[in-house]
């Protein structure tokens, strides 16, 4: 009698986590966030950095390197996002510094982008929700092709104002015509509704919404595209402490000025829905 009454919990208790992971699958939060330009301190051989550096104009030292990285974890901690893409980084140690400031445990994907200013993306995500299949990257952009645990092929483009993002698209629908595709970061001047994918910042910057403040007023710099009916609730992701008097976005630098803000683009996000 105890066997089959132990039995009969495990079995409903593996009912329910079952249940809860098909769940969850059906949807998941995504977040781009452009780092704005968190350099080490350490000179590069490949670039010019030496702004950021204890010597430079800048004065860049281990102390605002530290609270520049903090900032950035707090943040991401903060949008508590599953899967989170970031752009700014200038290598893969800057990377791991951020995520082992975050107290969510995240897995990521970084590569060297080849840009002349030596930053880089790196994709933050939660792996028992997706598994990278594979990734390639350009000086302008970084392809994730990944799997969630169901199965579902979802396709993340990240792009910093990328020439090719239409040929990435034809090449994933190619592969697989039923994959959700993501397109996030600056893509201005490439029409992906061709491909049934849709820009869901337009309304956003129409409205007079941004995730950047300029004189004429706020612009959605960085946007978000995914596959047609697979996009929820959207966003822009503002907390009065990334706000500086103005209530702009606080930078780091204004000008050659140490401000010590986040940075002066924030994050934007995105629920990913699929369909049943």
């Amino acid at each position: 009698m105890m066997f089959r009454r132990t039995a009969y919990m495990v079995f409903a208790l593996l009912t329910v986590i079952i249940a809860m992971q098909a769940k969850a699958q059906d949807s998941f939060g995504f977040a781009y966030y452009d780092i704005d330009k968190l350099y080490d301190t350490v000179p590069s051989v490949f670039y010019n950095d030496e702004a950021y550096t204890p010597q430079g104009r800048l004065k860049w030292n281990a102390e605002r390197y530290r609270r520049k990285v903090e900032a950035a974890a707090a943040i991401i901690d903060s949008m508590a996002m599953p899967v989170t893409a970031l752009f700014g980084a200038e290598n893969e140690q800057v990377v791991r510094d951020i995520v082992s400031c975050c107290k969510r445990d995240y897995s990521y994907i970084h590569r060297t982008s080849d840009r002349l200013d030596g930053l880089d993306f790196a994709l933050l995500y939660y792996g028992d929700l997706i598994m990278p299949l594979r990734t390639y990257s350009g000086r302008n952009h970084l392809l994730v092709e990944t799997q969630t645990a169901d199965g579902k092929a979802v396709a993340i483009i990240l792009s910093k104002r990328a020439a090719n993002i239409d040929d990435l698209t034809a090449e994933i629908l190619e592969a697989d015509e039923t994959a959700t595709i993501i397109v996030a970061g600056e893509f201005d001047g490439t029409n992906l509704e061709p491909f049934g994918i849709i820009d869901m910042f337009c309304d956003e910057e129409a409205a007079g919404r941004g995730n950047v403040l300029y004189r004429e007023g706020w612009r959605a710099a960085d946007r978000i595209a995914v596959t047609a009916g697979r996009c929820g609730r959207i966003g822009i992701y503002a907390r009065r402490w990334l706000l500086d008097s103005r209530g702009a976005p606080k930078p780091t630098y204004n000008r050659y000025t140490y401000i010590g803000g986040a940075g002066g683009r924030l994050p934007v996000w995105c629920e990913i829905k699929f369909i049943k």
